[in-house]
This record gives C-alpha cells, sequence and structure tokens, in this order.
C-alpha cells in the first residue's frame, strides 16, 4: 500500500482510456474492445468489471446493456415481434443490430 505518495513531476493528473491510442472514451472503442472474441459467448465474470468502475452509471449500464445484447435494437424488437420492420431509421439500408447501431451506421 502506497501511503503519502507524491509525484516528483509537476503533471496534471488525468482519466485515460486504454483501449484507445488518444485515450479518449468512446462508445464504439468500448464496443470493439469487448467483442473482439465475437466466437466467445460472454458470461458474468466477463461483465462484473463494469459495476465496479468509476463510470457514471448510465454508462455502466449501457455496456451492460451491450454485454447482455439488450438495446432494445429494431433487430431485437422484430424477433420478439414487438414491430415488422428492422431497417435503420438513421441509413435506411441496413437492419439495424447492434453491431450496425454502435459500429457500421454512418
Amino acid at each position: 500500500m502506497v501511503v503519502n505518495w507524491v509525484s516528483s513531476e509537476n503533471v496534471r493528473d488525468v482519466w485515460t482510456w486504454e483501449t484507445e491510442l488518444a485515450g479518449l472514451y468512446s462508445v464504439k472503442s468500448t464496443y470493439t474492445s469487448l467483442f473482439q472474441r465475437q466466437t466467445v459467448q460472454l458470461d458474468e465474470t466477463d461483465w462484473v468489471w463494469i459495476w465496479q468502475t468509476c463510470l457514471p452509471t448510465s454508462i455502466q449500464f449501457f455496456l451492460w446493456q451491450i454485454c447482455y445484447e439488450a438495446l432494445p435494437t429494431k433487430e431485437a424488437l422484430v424477433h420478439r415481434s414487438i414491430i415488422d420492420n428492422n431497417n435503420c431509421l438513421v441509413c435506411n439500408v441496413h437492419h439495424e443490430t447492434l453491431m450496425h447501431c454502435l459500429l457500421d451506421c454512418p
């Protein structure tokens, strides 16, 4: 345990996001880092870390929804027979899937 640690440099302390070279947080970088192993099913031990972060609760919940594939995309709503059309509202070209919303859609 480090007690009374003082930096020898006069540098401002900042938060960085390790999955991005620039150190800036983005939903796209989070999704990409979480799903680089697309063939592996995520289990509870893979996403429990989300609740231990210092991120705002809304972002924690959003990341949890991504891990659980619980975002109400049009594809998910069609699968549950809630709506009939799963075309993306933004581009109106592709189906609105989780991957499309977070990574592919302009």
